[in-house]
């Protein structure tokens, strides 16, 4: 059915009366379950976040750093490690997690993926116009 003052009705009242015959919602729609999917911005860890994604379909969070000496806690302090976005998509029960927000000292983005991983296996380095598909 094309969009429009008809399709609105039905929508709204749960029937509409098309040619004289009464047409209800029900008989010609069907609920589908829709896929849910998680952004989480530029932060350090947060337990909200494992909230918001539980059961989430897609999972896009910060993984800007590998968990090593030379990153210092204060850069931890505003981002997320790879580590870290693993557990949280672990936690939540996600499907899929996909880094994004890469330090600029790694130029390999493999390594960052494999220790992430290790954790959530399901776990895919974000790229410039990459497109996704959600199961």
């Amino acid at each position: 059915m094309e969009e429009g003052p008809i399709l609105e009705e039905l929508k709204e009242k749960g029937y509409v009366k098309v040619k004289g015959k009464v047409v209800y919602l029900k008989d010609v729609a069907r609920k589908t379950k829709g896929k849910k999917i998680v952004y989480s911005g530029d932060t350090a860890p947060c337990k909200n976040v494992v909230s918001l994604a539980k059961g989430a379909d897609l999972l896009i969070h910060d993984g800007t750093f590998m968990e090593s000496p030379e990153v210092k806690r204060e850069h931890l302090k505003r981002h997320t490690s790879v580590t870290a976005a693993a557990k949280i998509a672990k936690s939540a029960r996600v499907k899929k997690l996909i880094l994004t927000h890469f330090s600029r000292r790694y130029k390999d983005l493999s390594k960052l993926v494999e220790e992430a991983r290790k954790i959530f296996p399901n776990t895919y380095a974000a790229k410039d116009l990459m497109e996704v598909v959600i199961e």
